[in-house]
């Protein structure tokens, strides 16, 4: 299941990455052209997945930079910017990519977290996310 958020507000759920992935271009261009500032586009919209890293599932966002690798791979928008219509069939190679890209950001940033709590228990500081 894959979960569409443009500006920190869910817009639906998917079940399967093309479809999300459409309705997130969609939504995206429909808040840059009513003035969505570039760390809202950066920061505030994603999908967001679930995918089994070993016996567990993680589960976390794919932000515009990661999407833009995912989307070149699967040849979703054309030389002018527009979303190809219908959406061509993701390539198995870039299944793999979606997921390896996906796990490996969602690992750094848990990772990340867990190293900060670590140096605030340490230092007596308050852990803030």
């Amino acid at each position: 299941m894959f979960k569409v958020v443009i500006a920190m507000e869910s817009v639906g759920d998917f079940p399967t990455f093309p479809e999300a992935f459409k309705k997130f271009f969609e939504d995206l261009c429909a808040a840059m052209e009513a003035g969505a500032s570039q760390m809202v586009v950066e920061t505030c919209c994603w999908i967001e997945c679930t995918v089994a890293v070993g016996d567990f599932p993680v589960t976390g966002p794919l932000y515009i930079h990661q999407l833009k690798k995912i989307t070149a791979a699967c040849n979703y928008i054309d030389d002018q910017g527009v979303l190809r219509d219908p959406l061509p069939d993701i390539p198995e190679g870039a299944l793999r990519a979606i997921t390896s890209i996906f796990a490996l950001d969602t690992r750094v940033r848990e990772f990340d977290r867990a190293g900060r709590a670590l140096e605030a228990m340490q230092t007596g500081t308050p852990f803030v996310e």
